[in-house]
């Protein structure tokens, strides 16, 4: 069963990661589920050939390319830009959140203002 398969997320999480509670096992399943759908959707932008009409599922994809396992393949088909797709296809790193990097000093130098009581 996958969660693709599943008739829900929970009925997957259950059989996937029985280990944990079933909250964090949502949370895992999809986070990965997602992360596997955006590197499917980059991976058409990147191959619009490979993977043309159709939702972008894992089950869709082995259906029409006719491999499976199919993310060792597609790593293979997608090797020049492994590094530029996100995780599980490839190994760019994930960004985080937009904005700007937290500065490291938290505040400003100098005195205490009046009645701070330092």
């Amino acid at each position: 069963m996958t969660a693709e398969t599943a008739p829900s997320l929970v009925a997957a999480v259950r059989v996937l990661r029985p280990d944990i509670e079933e909250a964090g096992a949502l949370r895992w399943v999809r986070r990965r589920k997602d992360a596997v759908g955006d590197g499917l959707h980059r991976l058409r932008g990147l191959l619009p050939d490979l993977l043309t009409d159709g939702v972008l599922t894992v089950t869709a994809c082995q259906i029409a390319l006719g491999l499976t396992p199919l993310l060792p393949a597609l790593r293979e088909i997608a090797a020049p830009w492994l590094d530029q797709l996100p995780p599980p296809l490839g190994f760019a790193h994930r960004r985080g959140g937009g904005g700007s990097t937290p500065s490291l000093d938290p505040h400003t130098m100098g005195p205490d203002p009046p009645g701070s009581g330092a």
